[in-house]
């Protein structure tokens, strides 16, 4: 965050909430940033320079703060994921946006695309090829999670696994685009997950080829009764 004129002061508020609020929120003020404590993965805020005052809300905390902002230094707010390190990278925020910025347009540059509506087949397209996972290959169905049949009823679908029908039609829109290098790698993918007797081959499997879902992710919700492709 800069400011482009002048000075100017605002007032951030941090707070996370876990498993959709079901699970108190515990921060912990560190040089540096904020840390979410008694997370399965860590969670940091980086945020150099920033005083934050915690408080209670509820069960969970909250973290404010109110920083002066002026022409000479932007404010800097980097949430973490996976990483319990506050340290300064070796290539800052920025560089890494940039570099990001390059690989997808450099990737979208490549698209085949249709004469009518190619804005939004692009968009698509982008959308997709965010649901493949890099290091083994696997489609992820969807970015939601955990949408009942029924209001209240037991079967429970997590949209994050990776369905092998949804995968299908995934692997078919960015053939049709011009791109192939995601099939390879997700036939190889496939391949390692199945690696068993084709009458217990699952409708879906964890991004990283886990057969038991519930006991990867006790959250996932309730999968089909019958793991065979007609369930």
């Amino acid at each position: 965050m800069r400011i482009v004129e002048g000075t100017g002061r605002v007032r951030i508020e941090f707070a996370p909430r876990l498993d959709f609020g079901r699970v108190h929120t515990h921060l912990t003020g560190r040089d540096g940033g904020l840390v979410v404590e008694d997370t399965l993965d860590p969670i940091v805020l980086r945020s150099p320079g920033v005083k934050w005052s915690i408080e209670t809300e509820g069960n969970h905390k909250i973290a404010c703060a109110e920083v002066e902002l002026n022409g000479d230094a932007p404010l800097l707010l980097e949430l973490r994921y996976g990483t319990g390190s506050l340290r300064e990278l070796s290539r800052s925020p920025q560089d890494r946006m940039r570099i990001t910025e390059r690989f997808w347009s450099s990737w979208a540059e490549q698209l085949t695309l249709p004469g009518m509506a190619s804005d939004f087949a692009r968009r698509g397209a982008l959308a997709l090829k965010a649901l493949c996972y890099g290091p083994t290959g696997a489609i992820s169905a969807a970015a939601t999670t955990s949408l009942p049949e029924t209001l209240g009823g037991v079967r429970n679908w997590d949209y994050r696994y990776c369905w092998l029908r949804d995968t299908t039609f995934t692997l078919q829109a960015l053939m049709n685009s011009g791109y192939y290098e995601e099939a390879k790698a997700w036939r190889d993918w496939l391949l390692r997950a199945l690696a068993g007797a084709p009458d217990q081959v699952q409708i879906m499997y964890g991004i990283a080829g886990e057969r038991r879902l519930n006991a990867a992710c006790p959250n996932a919700g309730t999968l089909p009764e019958t793991p065979g492709m007609n369930a």
